[in-house]
């Protein structure tokens, strides 16, 4: 019998527990505790400690000297110690050992020693703060010494509002010592556009203001304050120098102000020291140097002016060379004032129109050594400018009375370039004197940029605000057409400033509006820059690199360095000789190939690699010193040849071009180097830019390559072109006869 019993479920109350709720925090962290400590303290105490030196008996230390034991001692030293001392005299001790080997393959170096590192930056918050650095110049004897122009960052029209308020312009001295405070400034009634340092007198500087006057600054008494030696008691006293208060070094007046009514009529553009050993008088002409020191400069400025100053104009002793102008209206008591005016002055006047050119930089022609003498060198008067109007002026500051025979070519190149080719022609100033030798039109922009490679005499670089070009002076001529060897792609961004590599013959450095710095290797590519860094959030202004100190070196190195650079420099010079007189560049690469090399090596190796500076100013008053890395500041094996032969390719190309009677010559380079050179294959190639042309500009550069053969080429090519159409109109059933008439049509 089977049952079920159905059990409910229900509560059982012997186990109901009842909890309760309660709020519990919970830390992790001991207990906080006060407690002090101190260090042991000692008890000052003053000590002296006194000692004799030995004294030996004159007749004991001559028994000493006389023993066998010491004469066996010296003979035995003296051949080591003469051995060393002949080392030190034939080795240089202070020698870099890793600065002379062999040049390491650069396709295994890390692209992270590519990086362009910040070294220092300097600042016053009171007298370049939001200010523009207009303007920067190395001292040329110290190290680590910089100048800066701090200019109103303000537009035309805010400074027409200002000129009303007479507000003084400073120029800073920065040491690296000092990284906050500036070691001496420079009071300037106006805004300082453009400074040099006298190379020979560097407590020397001679600066152009926004009216148009030019001033010198002597401060040799306060030189002291930029010696590399207060380095030493700045760090010995470090501790006390940061709890007192800087004490204010009162401002640098100019020595000399240039009268305002003999100054240029609109800002002053750009200044240059002329060269040691060279002089000009009042007539414009070359006078050998008769002042070991250097005491003339050039200015230039947008009034198209070209002016010549000289510090003696004090001097009764210079006044044949010089131009006085004597205040008539002084008292009679008092001794006439001398007034600071140019000694010689010309105006570079536009060529086929009228009016003045508007001259933005320049740059001299570099001076030539006399082949009958290996010593001497033969002065030039001629110069390379930049214009307002992005015209490319090459001219001579020497008197050059106008002949008829002149003035016929001229007349035939301005009917040659009614088709709206400016370039070639050959201009003057008023009164049949003529200063310019050729002008190009080379920008459609302003120049913002003109340099001079420092390894070829013939290559210069021009800049605008969209791209810059490569100019290879030597082949041009004033009665021909004349245009750059290479021009760079359009940019996003404005360009503001542009500098050679001084130690690299195919870097080159450009700064950006951005605030971006381009680094173009044409080693790498040539289609495209190679590297490009952020340096600040504003526009670059101005790029300057630290000059090679010989004297420095010398010092430090010793005596082995001085034949060393004697050598280095001999040869440079012959390569630069050897670079000027054949050709596009120089002679052919295959002659010139042991003179670069050598050059090449020497130079490397006497110019401290180790670290290149480079000092770089923005819109917001901030001065960047940056330190190039050792793959961007040390030249590779054979790069001088390389670089060399790719100019004289260049060259060769569109010279080639403009034979051939393209008139659109500088669209066609563009073209190619925008286009073509994109392409991956570029970098494979030896030189990039060259490699992809198309097949007419190739056939073409080819025929002004081979010269005389050319003309006997022209012919073989269109026997083979008819013979080509005549198998493929038959292969197509097509009458060959019929196409050529119509081609003939």
């Amino acid at each position: 019998m089977t049952g079920f019993v159905e059990w409910r479920q229900h509560k059982d109350p012997n186990y109901e527990l009842t909890r309760l709720e309660q709020d519990i925090g919970l830390q992790g962290i001991p207990e906080l505790v006060d407690g002090s400590t101190q260090t042991s303290w000692f008890r000052s105490v003053n000590s002296a400690l006194q000692y004799e030196p030995i004294v030996m008996d004159p007749k004991k230390r001559q028994t000493e000297m006389d023993a066998e034991k010491m004469q066996q001692f010296l003979e035995r030293m003296l051949p080591l110690v003469e051995q060393a001392l002949q080392q030190n005299e034939t080795f240089d001790i202070f020698l870099d050992p890793f600065s002379v080997l062999n040049e390491e393959d650069p396709t295994l170096s890390n692209k992270n020693e590519n990086s362009i590192k910040e070294l220092r930056s300097f600042t016053d918050l009171v007298y370049s703060k939001n200010k523009t650095l207009s303007a920067i110049d190395w001292h040329p004897k110290k190290n680590g010494v910089v100048a800066v122009a701090a200019a109103a960052n303000v537009n035309f029209s805010k400074r027409l509002d200002l000129l009303d308020k007479i507000d003084s312009s400073f120029i800073l001295i920065w040491n690296f010592v000092d990284l906050i405070h500036p070691q001496l400034m420079l009071e300037a009634p106006q805004d300082v556009l453009t400074l040099r340092f006298n190379p020979s007198q560097p407590h020397i500087i001679a600066g152009g203001l926004y009216n148009g006057q030019v001033l010198v600054w002597d401060f040799s008494k306060a030189e002291h304050l930029i010696s590399k030696g207060r380095s030493k008691n700045a760090n010995s006293k470090s501790s006390a120098s940061h709890d007192e208060p800087q004490k204010q070094i009162p401002p640098v007046k100019p020595t000399y102000v240039s009268y305002i009514d003999a100054s240029h009529r609109r800002p002053v553009a750009d200044l240059m020291w002329l060269p040691a050993g060279m002089e000009v008088n009042n007539r414009g002409h070359l006078v050998p140097a008769v002042d070991p020191y250097v005491n003339q400069f050039v200015t230039i400025a947008g009034d198209g002016q070209v002016s010549f100053w000289d510090l003696r104009f004090k001097d009764p002793k210079y006044r044949g060379i010089t131009r006085t102008k004597v205040d008539k209206n002084s008292t009679k008591d008092a001794p006439p004032e001398v007034h600071f005016i140019p000694i010689y002055s010309i105006s570079l006047t536009k060529v086929e129109s009228s009016g003045e050119l508007g001259l933005k930089c320049f740059r001299f022609e570099r001076q030539k050594e006399d082949s009958s003498t290996s010593s001497s060198t033969i002065l030039s008067s001629r110069f390379y400018c930049g214009t307002e109007e992005g015209e490319f002026v090459y001219a001579d500051w020497r008197p050059h009375a106008a002949s008829s025979s002149k003035s016929s070519e001229g007349a035939s190149r301005s009917n040659a370039s009614k088709g709206g080719d400016d370039d070639g022609a050959e201009g003057g100033g008023s009164d049949g004197v003529e200063y310019v030798q050729w002008i190009c039109r080379d920008h459609f922009r302003p120049i913002v940029g003109l340099c001079a490679s420092p390894f070829f005499p013939s290559i210069f670089l021009t800049a605008s605000e969209s791209n810059f070009h490569l100019w290879n002076v030597s082949q041009h001529k004033a009665s021909e057409s004349n245009g750059p060897i290479f021009m760079s792609p359009l940019s996003l961004s404005t360009l503001t400033c542009v500098a050679f590599s001084p130690t690299r013959p195919g870097v080159i450095y450009v700064g950006k509006s951005d605030g971006m710095l381009e680094v173009w290797d044409f080693m790498d590519q040539s289609h495209r820059s190679s590297l490009s860094i952020g340096v600040t959030a504003c526009a670059l202004t101005s790029i300057e690199f630290r000059p090679h100190i010989s004297n420095v070196s010398t010092n430090v190195q010793g005596g082995a360095s001085n034949s060393a650079n004697a050598a280095t420099t001999q040869s440079s010079a012959a390569a630069g000789n050897g670079a000027t007189k054949g050709g596009a560049v120089g002679k052919s690469a295959g002659q010139n190939t042991g003179v670069g090399v050598a050059s090449s090596s020497g130079a490397a190796a006497n110019i401290n690699v180790k670290q290149q500076l480079v000092a770089i100013g923005d819109q917001i008053g901030n001065l960047h010193i940056m330190e190039i890395p050792r793959t961007l500041s040390r030249a590779t094996n054979g790069e001088r040849q390389a670089m060399e032969a790719y100019f004289k390719r260049e060259s060769e190309r569109m010279k080639a071009i403009r034979k051939s009677g393209d008139g659109n010559a500088h669209q066609l380079s563009t073209r190619i180097m925008q286009g073509n050179n994109s392409s991956k294959d570029d970098n494979s190639s030896s030189m990039g830019g060259a490699s992809a042309l198309t097949p007419a500009v190739m056939a073409g550069a080819k025929a002004a390559a081979g010269g005389a053969d050319a003309a006997v080429a022209n012919p073989v090519d269109d026997e083979i072109f008819r013979r080509m159409e005549t198998e493929f109109c038959r292969d197509l059933g097509l009458d060959a006869s019929n196409n050529n008439t119509a081609a003939t049509a």
